[in-house]
């Protein structure tokens, strides 16, 4: 049976050249993303398990605390970040029990996801326009941003999910890592702020919302996350209703900090396309911003509970 190519899925320029006439290397294969989707490590079991306890209304403190003092680097970090300065407690705190009901369980789930994606993140390469370690650091400032919105009455229902769709809202990228750097040069010479999925299909033959749907499926995530991964980057009125909601929390909390220059090697964003995403969410740019000051701090203590 013959080998079907990439270029048979995915409309691309001929070989050789892009719309700026520049030359590149050609572009990679289907079985080349596939093996770099497959390449990616499956959250941990043990992950999977607290998350399903850390997202039960009802879950027993005490099966949280068994789930994570049997993981030391876990159990490190919650207890970390329990004492961080960011909660200023005046006694440290010496165990998972306390550590939980100090930080809450949606700030424990929060922390326990990013636990498993901190590896892939921050070891797997650059990506172009993003700081040293900037993967990571975005994704968690987007869930935490996202997850900040659900105080809007849209996203109220939603609350608990959004932090998981902004925290995995690149996680396509991840896919792209090591072809971004392959093509290191042909990146840098777009001379981009911001790294579009028009730049990635051009260089690449698919962007980061496809390769984020490839990820999605490869790890059995729900379907309620596809929109917020693969189409953050469309407008409003593409979106179906049941779609739209947290995948607009996404697009703004995207533009809010690419505006910001948060994570990334310069500042970009749309301050046109914020305001009308937030319109459509029922409030305004200026809302937005308010609601989401001081997310650096929140994000220092996630961070710091990795160094």
């Amino acid at each position: 049976m013959p080998k079907i190519s990439f270029d048979d899925f995915i409309a691309a320029p001929p070989v050789g050249s892009t719309s700026r006439g520049t030359a590149l290397l050609t572009q990679p294969r289907r079985d080349e993303i596939d093996d770099a989707v497959r390449r990616l490590p499956p959250l941990p079991a043990l992950l999977q398990q607290l998350l399903g306890e850390l997202r039960n209304p009802e879950a027993d403190i005490a099966k949280l605390e068994e789930g994570i003092s049997s993981d030391p680097g876990l159990t490190t970090r919650v207890l970390k970040m329990a004492n961080s300065p960011f909660y200023m407690r005046a006694v440290e705190i010496v165990d998972v029990q306390r550590a939980i009901m100090t930080l809450g369980i949606r700030t424990v789930s929060n922390l326990v996801l990013a636990a498993g994606l901190r590896k892939s993140m921050s070891t797997s390469g650059r990506v172009p326009t993003f700081a040293r370690d900037g993967i990571f650091r975005h994704s968690l400032a987007s869930g935490i941003c996202c997850a900040r919105l659900g105080r809007l009455a849209p996203l109220l229902p939603l609350r608990d999910e959004l932090f998981v769709a902004g925290l995995l809202h690149d996680v396509g990228r991840l896919v792209l890592m090591s072809f971004y750097c392959e093509r290191a040069t042909e990146f840098e010479g777009a001379s981009l702020h911001q790294l579009s999925p028009t730049t990635e299909r051009e260089l690449l033959g698919i962007d980061h919302n496809e390769a984020g749907g490839m990820v999605q499926r490869n790890w059995g995530l729900p379907s309620e996350l596809i929109a917020p991964i693969t189409r953050h980057h469309e407008e409003a009125p593409a979106l179906s209703k049941d779609e739209q909601w947290p995948t607009l929390a996404v697009a703004a909390v995207d533009e809010f900090l690419n505006l910001r220059g948060f994570a990334r090697t310069g500042s970009s964003g749309d301050d046109r396309r914020l305001a009308t995403v937030a319109e459509t969410l029922g409030t305004t740019a200026e809302e937005i911003e308010s609601l989401l000051e001081g997310f650096e701090d929140e994000v220092a203590s996630i961070v710091g509970a990795f160094a």
